[in-house]
């Protein structure tokens, strides 16, 4: 623990506590009743319309082999994703999983088929949501620097073969 708060130390407050709190004489417990069962019910009543929506979604989801009917008594399950059995959350345009933090690939797909711009404007849109990506593409700057150019007011659009090879690259390199 202390080799955490010294490798952070900049995040951690300096009036940090060195060490547990004392133990004090009040000591808390859940006691089990032998033989009980979970509550089978639902959290909480819906209306009729939402009950409706629900259980679409729940047959769309169930149709599609995302998710399949479980005879557990309990209400909540964990979610995984079919990828090794990761847990996956998509958060901000990225995907946040127990191996790191990657692209999310609707976007990326997105990036992939835009067309050659025509356009200042549309180069601009390229160039503002590959660079949203920028930190999985090493030497971004440096490839996105013949975009760059046409972007500038004083330049004008000039769509040549260097902005052509700048915008492929960029595009292939988004894997």
């Amino acid at each position: 623990m202390s080799k955490l708060l010294q490798d952070f130390q900049d995040v951690f407050p300096d009036d940090c506590p060195k060490g547990l709190p004392p133990v004090r004489g009040i000591e808390h417990q859940i006691d089990f009743v032998p033989g009980s069962t979970l509550p089978n019910r639902p959290a909480y009543r819906t209306n009729p319309v939402e009950t409706k929506e629900l259980q679409r979604q729940i047959n769309e989801l169930m149709d599609k082999g995302h998710i399949r009917e479980s005879m557990s008594p309990c209400a909540v399950h964990g979610l995984q994703s079919h990828q090794q059995y990761h847990y996956n959350v998509v958060f901000l345009g990225f995907v946040v999983s127990a191996d790191g933090v990657k692209v999310d690939e609707e976007k990326v797909a997105a990036i992939r088929e835009w067309p050659s711009p025509k356009t200042v404007s549309e180069v601009r849109s390229f160039h503002g949501l590959a660079g949203f990506y920028r930190r999985f593409v090493r030497d971004f700057s440096t490839l996105a620097a013949p975009l760059t150019e046409v972007i500038k007011k004083e330049v004008g659009f000039k769509w040549e073969k260097a902005q052509e090879d700048a915008f492929q690259a960029l595009k292939d390199r988004l894997n």
